[in-house]
């Protein structure tokens, strides 16, 4: 297992990367959930990067590019994913409780069974996307461009 805790990769180009096992910070570290000791991986490059099943919960990422990522069962609870490229990512069984996803390009992502419960989609480019068995109850979907997106099985009294 690597550990990237602390490691500032801001910018780095990680496309296609492979980060199963791989420990990127510590998080929950106080009853704010604020995180602490996690890798910077501001303006960095994880398109097509295997980050599936990993903890990301609170993460903050900005100016990072996740389009095409697989992050199939990944945990980005109250993470900030706002204004993001997440286009064409694998997040079946993702968990993304109270994730801001304003303004995110989610176009063609795959979302089925992911737990959206109270996450922030405002605005969000969810075009094609498959949220089929997701669960969207108390989700912000104001302004969210659903056009052809798969919605089949969905559950949740959407905001």
């Amino acid at each position: 297992i690597s550990d990237l805790t602390n490691a500032d990769l801001s910018g780095t180009n990680f496309a296609g990367a492979d980060f199963r096992g791989t420990k990127l910070g510590k998080f929950f570290t106080d009853e704010m959930r604020r995180p602490s000791e996690v890798a910077k991986l501001t303006g960095a490059n994880l398109s097509q990067a295997n980050l599936s099943h990993l903890n990301l919960t609170s993460v903050r990422l900005y100016g990072v590019n996740l389009s095409g990522a697989r992050l199939i069962g990944v945990k980005l609870s109250f993470a900030f994913l706002s204004g993001e490229n997440l286009s064409r990512a694998e997040l079946s069984g993702a968990l993304l409780v109270e994730t801001n996803l304003e303004r995110a390009d989610l176009r063609d992502a795959n979302l089925s069974s992911a737990e959206l419960r109270g996450a922030k989609l405002t605005a969000a480019n969810l075009m094609g996307a498959n949220l089929s068995n997701a669960a969207l109850s108390d989700a912000s979907l104001d302004g969210a461009h659903l056009d052809h997106a798969i919605l089949r099985g969905a559950a949740g009294d959407l905001q």
